[in-house]
């Protein structure tokens, strides 16, 4: 007999079996989750605004439409948290800033409003960097989110309180964006399956941008099947969005299927294994030797520009932001957070030669991905580099050198930005101390289910999906 208190233990798939038998509501599965977090949430600071009273009469009308034989599927009354980028009308959408949320959004983006058409419920406004111009969530307005595997951790970002909200279980599943890994790097921090899919795959109209050319939402949740009932839902081409792809519909969860059989696999000789932690680099090493036993061929790969990635990137990723966020700089400068402050400020000085230099040199490189691309099927690296750095730590050690933690956070999922392949960050293990550890997939253009059927593959065969004790 399941309790209506133990609701927020499962996931997607579980609950949506209880929904659609009637043996649970979603009023109950709403008030379970609203506990949750009311238990949680002054540990975590997953949420900048918890919708209690919007998603219970959200709730309410999902019962109704059960009960009367209008199932919409498996996202049917399930709570999911929303980065705060997102408008949804009859919320605030602050960005992570003090300058807006004050007043209630009079539109609802398409990629929300797509899950709002299979039924799914808004239970909070996730917590994040301001703007998304931070890898930490170390948010001066609203405060850090922290980790639940060690509340002394942080969760990452830009997307922090959406990675805290579905490890700890206070929601289902979360939206986040990811620029330079917002959506992986809180994954792999987090403990979580999270899923960048390829540029112009998901809509972002009705959002606060950062870098025209390389935001990209994606969904956060506990597995990978749950990830792929997210996916489905919100990759459409939407008109509205000039960015956004034009490309047939994928029920990704449908079509889902645990195999590797005929993949190749390849791992970069370098950069991605140049400063790494070393429990990092074993477990990841340790994740490919069971995907080669499940039968995929696995071996070194050259990736041509990957040193330059980064600085490419920076390049193009200041100077959209710059001109982005230049009113808010001109009206609001005092208001900001001083390190996006100093971002915005940065790309005034990138000139039209150094942007336009920098785009002929992110064609080479993704014309050389993409010849790689031809070699293998998926790319396979560690999703970070270190393990979740404590809120206030302000260097590590790796082979006995002091780094600074910041900058690796991003490091090696900011490559794939710059291209715009689809990336998936996975479980793949845990360090001594307890914290998680993430695996990155990488597949060429529009393979989303490439990822999540090795993803499942081997989440199958190991026991990374694990809950932390809060």
């Amino acid at each position: 007999m399941t309790r209506d208190s133990d609701l927020w233990k499962f996931t997607i798939t579980e609950a949506a079996r209880l929904i659609q038998s009637k043996q649970i509501s979603p009023v109950d599965l709403i008030k379970s989750h609203l506990d949750r977090i009311k238990s949680t949430e002054k540990q975590l600071n997953s949420f900048i605004s918890v919708l209690s009273e919007k998603s219970l009469e959200e709730a309410k009308i999902a019962e109704k439409e059960i009960s009367s034989g209008n199932y919409k599927g498996p996202l049917h009354g399930m709570p999911i948290g929303i980065k705060d980028l997102f408008h949804e009308a009859q919320t605030k959408t602050t960005a992570g800033s003090k300058i807006y949320g004050s007043d209630y959004s009079t539109e609802t983006s398409y990629m929300v409003s797509q899950l709002k058409a299979d039924g799914a419920i808004t239970i909070g406004k996730t917590q994040m960097h301001e703007f998304g111009m931070g890898a930490t969530s170390l948010n001066p307005h609203y405060g850090p989110s922290r980790n639940p595997w060690d509340n002394s951790k942080m969760t990452g970002g830009s997307s922090g309180g959406s990675g805290s909200s579905v490890a700890s279980r206070q929601s289902k599943a979360a939206i986040g964006s990811d620029t330079g890994g917002s959506v992986r790097i809180p994954s792999a921090l987090c403990g979580i399956v999270g899923i960048k899919p390829t540029f112009g795959t998901i809509s972002r109209s009705a959002s606060f941008a950062m870098s025209w050319s390389q935001d990209t939402p994606g969904p956060m949740a506990q597995n990978v099947t749950d990830c792929a009932i997210m996916l489905k839902s919100i990759a459409k081409h939407d008109p509205s969005d000039y960015n956004s792809a034009k490309f047939t519909p994928v029920d990704y969860y449908k079509d889902l299927k645990a195999s590797v059989d005929n993949i190749r696999i390849g791992i970069p000789d370098s950069f991605f294994f140049d400063i790494i932690d070393e429990e990092v680099k074993k477990a990841v090493f340790e994740a490919a030797a069971v995907l080669k036993s499940l039968g995929a061929e696995v071996f070194e790969v050259k990736l041509e520009l990957i040193e330059k990635s980064l600085d490419i990137s920076t390049i193009i990723i200041n100077a959209e932001a710059s001109e982005i966020h230049s009113k808010d700089l001109e009206n609001h400068a005092s208001e900001l957070d001083p390190g996006s402050r100093w971002r915005v400020e940065l790309g005034n000085f990138v000139s039209a030669v150094d942007y336009l230099r920098a785009q002929r040199a992110r064609s080479a490189f993704i014309k050389g991905l993409n010849t790689t691309f031809e070699k293998v099927d998926l790319l396979l690296t560690p999703t970070m580099p270190v393990l979740a750095p404590g809120l206030d730590e302000k260097e590590i050690l790796i082979k006995g050198k002091k780094e600074d933690p910041l900058p690796l956070l991003s490091r090696l999922t900011r490559p794939f930005n710059l291209s715009g392949h689809p990336a998936i960050s996975l479980p793949c293990g845990f360090s001594n101390s307890g914290l998680p550890i993430g695996l990155q997939l990488v597949a060429p253009y529009f393979k989303e289910q490439s990822l999540l059927d090795v993803g499942l593959s081997f989440e199958n065969a190991t026991d990374w999906i694990r809950q932390p004790s809060l």
